[in-house]
C-alpha cells in the first residue's frame, strides 16, 4: 500500500509542475494525493502559506485538509522542474558521430562524455577485430551513471560505473554490425536513464 501511495504522490507532483510550472501548486496537489493514501503513518509537517491555501481553494481542494504539507513532498515539487528540463534536453538530442582511427599502437581510442541523459558522441564507428580503448567520464553531479554494452554476439559485454575522472575500458568487437551502449541506471517510479535518451550506438565496420 505504501508503495502505491508514494508512486501516486510522485506522479501527481511531477504532472502538476509540468502543467503549471508552479512548485507551490504542485505541493498542493501532492498533499491531495497524500490524503487519498491516508494509510501512511503521520509524519511531521511544514505549514502551507496563506497564498497556497488560496490556490487550494481555486483548485477546489479542501482548505482544512491542506493546511500542512510533508517536507519531502515539497522537495519533490522543487526538484521536479530540473527533471522536466533534463527530459526536454534528452528529447531534443542530436546525433553526434565519431569515427575512430587506429593509432601507432594499433588501438582505436574513443573518448566519451556522459550525464544529463546523454552520451557524446552517441554514434561511434570502429573497425572489427581491432582493439578499442574507451575513455569514459560523466559530468559533475550527484546523479550516478554507468556505461553498459550487452553485445555477446559481437564479443563484448561491459557494465562500468562512471566518475568524473576518465575510466579506461578495453574491448574489441569480433563481428560487424550495430551494437547499443547505454546507461543502465533507473530509479523507482520513473523512466530509466536509457529511456530518457542516455544511449548510443557502436557501428562496427570492416
Amino acid at each position: 500500500m505504501k508503495t502505491r501511495v508514494i508512486s501516486l504522490i510522485l506522479a501527481t507532483g511531477l504532472q502538476a509542475v509540468a502543467a503549471t510550472a508552479n512548485a507551490q501548486q504542485a505541493v498542493i496537489l501532492i498533499r491531495h494525493a497524500e490524503l487519498q493514501g491516508a494509510a501512511m503513518a503521520e509524519p511531521k509537517y511544514l505549514p502551507l502559506s496563506e497564498a497556497g491555501e488560496v490556490r487550494a481553494q481555486r483548485l477546489g481542494l479542501p482548505r482544512a485538509a491542506l493546511s500542512h504539507v510533508r517536507p519531502w513532498a515539497l522537495l519533490i515539487a522543487l526538484l521536479a522542474p530540473a527533471v522536466q528540463a533534463q527530459q526536454a534536453q534528452a528529447q531534443t538530442k542530436s546525433e553526434k558521430v565519431f569515427r575512430a582511427t587506429v593509432n601507432a599502437e594499433g588501438v582505436q581510442v574513443v573518448e566519451i562524455g556522459g550525464g544529463g541523459y546523454f552520451f557524446d558522441p552517441n554514434r561511434i564507428i570502429v573497425r572489427v577485430n581491432v582493439p578499442v580503448e574507451l575513455k569514459v567520464r560523466k559530468e559533475a553531479g550527484i546523479v550516478p551513471h554507468d556505461i553498459t554494452i550487452d553485445a555477446p554476439d559481437g564479443g563484448v559485454q561491459v557494465k562500468e560505473s562512471l566518475g568524473t575522472d576518465p575510466k579506461s575500458i578495453k574491448l574489441a568487437f569480433t563481428k560487424t554490425g550495430e551494437y547499443a551502449f547505454y546507461c543502465g541506471k533507473k530509479l523507482p517510479f520513473v523512466k530509466s536513464h536509457r529511456e530518457r535518451g542516455m544511449e548510443g550506438t557502436f557501428q562496427v565496420v570492416e
